[in-house]
């Protein structure tokens, strides 16, 4: 069992319904001088023969009650391979607009967390007998250097492969218990929240040097900042800004946020208010987000 880093845990708390955290690639193949033929059950069968060399692909999410807590992995107990690798077909002689077609929609589909966080397609049908990989695979998972270590790992240089080592009976790890789940996120919870507030404190300071804010407000303690810019046009700018930046989180699971206040709430409260929710950012990364996003104010 492996506890998720605070970036992986931000690319997870950054879903929405229309916002998704995996990471898509297509290959193209030539399949017509393949040896034997590219069928679905002998690609499942290669791709399970290479699953020793990355073990990510058995693993999947244990969530923290509560969402006290990054979630952890472990090695799925009910990992099934012909969930993960599928087969579809276009209509013969099929072109690349019609694979584009077939791409967009499996990738606007989110991957089910309950199970190890990656897809993997074989669509047949191309013209002039081609065939095309489709993977995806949840940025929780991989960096830029792993993703590429799973496509080197995935794929071969030559038609005549290469000595793989073998594939030994796999058991997965039992879920831990929620109970133990929830008490250790219990435990950790002060220090999260000091953090929130260490960094509150410190954008509070500069905030109010900044050309472009007034009337900063902090009790003094918690993660919650509320300021006034030039008008609700400003304030709509900020807003908008502050939602392109995607912050990764260093403890905890929680990102910042920032809305406009008046666009709820309308003339009970200032033109130009916005509130800052504080997350668990380095306070010098968040800073220099906010910066930039207080530059069209």
């Amino acid at each position: 069992m492996e506890q998720l880093s605070g970036l992986d845990g931000g690319f997870l708390a950054m879903e929405t319904r229309s916002v998704f955290g995996h990471v898509g690639s297509v290959c193209i193949v030539d399949a017509g001088g393949a040896r034997s033929p590219l069928t679905l059950e002998h690609f499942t069968r290669t791709i399970e023969a290479r699953l020793p060399l990355v073990p990510l692909f058995r693993r999947r999410l244990v969530t923290v009650p509560l969402g006290l807590d990054h979630p952890y992995w472990i090695e799925d107990p009910d990992f099934d391979i012909e969930f993960h690798v599928r087969g579809l077909a276009v209509p013969s002689p099929g072109d690349d607009a019609q694979l584009s077609d077939q791409v967009a929609r499996l990738h606007a589909r989110p991957l089910d967390r309950s199970r190890p966080l990656w897809e993997i397609y074989l669509i047949t049908g191309l013209r002039g007998g081609r065939a095309a990989i489709y993977s995806k695979i949840h940025h929780a998972a991989i960096d830029g250097v792993s993703g590429g270590d799973i496509l080197t790992a995935m794929l071969d240089l030559s038609p005549d492969g290469r000595e793989l080592p073998p594939v030994h009976a796999f058991e997965g790890e039992r879920p831990p218990d929620p109970a133990w789940l929830l008490l250790r996120g219990l435990q950790t919870l002060d220090v999260r929240v000091r953090a929130q507030t260490d960094t509150a404190r410190a954008l509070v300071g500069l905030l109010e040097t900044h050309a472009a804010v007034e009337n900063v407000r902090y009790p003094g303690f918690g993660a919650l900042i509320s300021f006034d810019v030039a008008d609700g046009g400003a304030a709509g700018r900020v807003e908008t800004a502050t939602q392109l930046i995607v912050n990764a989180t260093s403890l905890g699971g929680v990102t910042s946020t920032m809305e406009s206040r008046h666009r709820w709430e309308g003339e009970r409260v200032p033109e130009g208010l916005l509130r800052l929710s504080v997350g668990l950012e380095p306070r010098e990364a968040l800073w220099a987000d906010l910066e930039q996003a207080l530059a069209r104010a």
